[in-house]
């Protein structure tokens, strides 16, 4: 959640806009679909949060349980497809958008996607420092088998130790690179018709 409303709220030129490098690749004579896996290589690589924050954190996992001078590269084959399946969830919405919603309603959901990745960062920040944890973190914390949804998946195998984290890498790299898929294979169907820019027109 926080990883995608910051992206399309703060790491979003701007929503609300088409930048002119869509519009020139919109003019070039190949499939949609290209165009999209080009714009989900973008969002993934082009990622600083990722690099500075995620990497780190699964390096660190993985150095935990003994995977010694490996731990960087198997944090990177682990991270690499989850920064894939949220380029192409962010692309999938920004391409719904554009298709769907005027310049000013646009704008609304980059200012709210923002507005809630930041308030969710402050508060991981706050418990990060806090002394001890609150209630309500322990309840929600219960509440459901965290370690058991897909979204757990990554860290599963950067904790695993030896070759028990193949299997989460595996499914972990399935999932992300499906979800991506998925993403830019629905922005290529949504824009069959053309690219919508914002004189209202068509394009492509």
């Amino acid at each position: 959640l926080q990883l995608t409303t910051l992206s399309l709220g703060i790491a979003n030129q701007n929503l609300g806009r088409i930048e002119s490098g869509t519009l020139w690749l919109t003019s070039l004579p190949v499939p949609a679909w290209v165009l999209f896996a080009i714009a989900l290589a973008e969002y993934s690589l082009v990622n600083p949060f990722f690099w500075f924050a995620v990497w780190p954190f699964l390096t660190v996992c993985a150095l935990s349980v003994g995977h010694g001078w490996a731990s960087p590269f198997l944090a990177l084959a682990i991270c690499l497809p989850v920064t894939m399946a949220l380029a192409g969830l962010r692309l999938a919405i920004e391409t719904w958008s554009r298709m769907h919603l005027n310049y000013a309603q646009r704008k609304d959901v980059q200012i709210a996607s923002g507005l809630i990745g930041m308030v969710v960062l402050l508060g991981l920040y706050a418990m990060m420092v806090a002394d001890v944890l609150p209630g309500w973190a322990w309840t929600l914390a219960d509440a459901l088998p965290w370690a058991e949804l897909p979204t757990a998946w990554p860290v599963r195998a950067a904790l695993a130790p030896g070759m028990d984290m193949l299997p989460w890498l595996v499914a972990s790299a399935a999932l992300g690179f499906g979800l991506a898929a998925a993403g830019a294979g629905y922005c290529a169907w949504s824009v069959r018709g053309g690219f919508l820019i914002d004189t209202g027109t068509l394009q492509g």
